[in-house]
């Protein structure tokens, strides 16, 4: 998972509690909405500053309940 979040710092430009500002490139571009990774560790969430308290404690809640998948790994049956 210390990669996960590790590539997050990497590519965005964060703000004390981990949202996005931006993208960590020349052009300071605004970023996405969310980021979602997911490793056998779990699934980490970075999202906007822009996105609501209300969807952000929403979308963090789905993330720690949902189990991660290699799906490449592990074919559906």
């Amino acid at each position: 998972m210390a990669a996960l979040a590790l590539q997050a710092e990497t590519i965005f430009r964060l703000d004390a509690r981990l949202r996005i500002v931006g993208e960590n490139d020349p052009d300071s571009s605004r970023g996405p909405l969310a980021f979602v990774g997911g490793c056998p560790g779990g699934v980490l969430v970075r999202l906007h500053v822009d996105v609501s308290a209300a969807d952000a404690a929403e979308a963090e809640r789905l993330a720690g309940s949902t189990p991660w998948s290699d799906t490449a790994a592990d074919p559906p049956g």
